[in-house]
């Protein structure tokens, strides 16, 4: 496995958003109907980021791990959890290929974390052995095709909506995923994907959009899954062969 790239953007000011607490309820949801008969399920978030997925986990489910490699990023999450109440010990501040984990886990939460990672088959191959024989791998990117990608095509901005834009730099990308790229390295790291979904119609950049009521932005998240092809992310899952 390898690091992420390097992140000048904060991060926190996404705390909170609309457009990411949806793509929560719907991970909690998939997670729930998963494990419901797994009371006692295992699971690993890698990289933590604002820590919104983080307590939304830790609220749901009793055996959460959670692994980022930068300190302030698991100190600020670690307050956040005491705070309110859950156990901050299960946040490792490791590489994750440089920590050695005492089990293996039911669910493995990737969210919006492949496409920081320069070898993202060979970061799937490796997590193949931190997963139970039942365990699924829950993937989240940002898609190629958005339809805000394809406006910043027609504005000049970008050159292609699978080149990567001044944002995509900062935020530390090194690609941006098409379904078949997703479903490619899902093959090449031997897993088999089991489930997939493209979701959310974005028109303008998030940005742009963050003034939009709550109704408003669940009628853009079923919209990107009636428009796959417009969509602007892809959730996935995926199982040991």
């Amino acid at each position: 496995m390898n690091e992420p790239a390097a992140v000048s953007f904060d991060y926190t000011k996404t705390s909170g958003m609309t457009e990411i607490r949806l793509r929560l309820e719907f991970l909690t949801l998939r997670l729930r109907e998963n494990l419901k008969n797994n009371p006692m399920a295992t699971l690993l978030e890698i990289g933590i980021g604002t820590g919104d997925c983080t307590m939304m986990l830790a609220s749901e489910f009793t055996n959460l791990t959670s692994i980022d490699l930068d300190p302030t990023v698991c100190k600020r999450v670690a307050k956040r959890l005491s705070d309110a109440g859950h156990a901050p010990d299960r946040i490792i501040c490791a590489p994750v290929e440089d920590h050695t984990f005492d089990q293996h886990f039911d669910a493995i939460i990737l969210q919006n974390i492949l496409e920081h990672i320069e070898d993202p088959v060979s970061m799937l191959t490796n997590l193949r052995d931190l997963m139970t024989p039942s365990g699924r791998l829950y993937i989240n990117v940002p898609l190629a095709h958005s339809l805000h990608r394809l406006m910043g095509v027609e504005l000049g901005m970008i050159p292609s909506a699978d080149a990567l834009s001044e944002s995509d730099i900062e935020y530390g990308h090194f690609r941006v995923y098409s379904p078949e790229l997703m479903r490619d390295h899902i093959q090449c790291a031997g897993l088999r994907q089991v489930y997939e979904m493209p979701y959310y119609l974005k028109p303008l950049s998030t940005r742009m959009l963050q003034d939009l009521s709550d109704e408003q932005h669940r009628a853009l998240f079923r919209l990107g899954q009636k428009m796959p092809d417009l969509a602007s992310y892809y959730y996935a899952e995926a199982t040991l062969s």
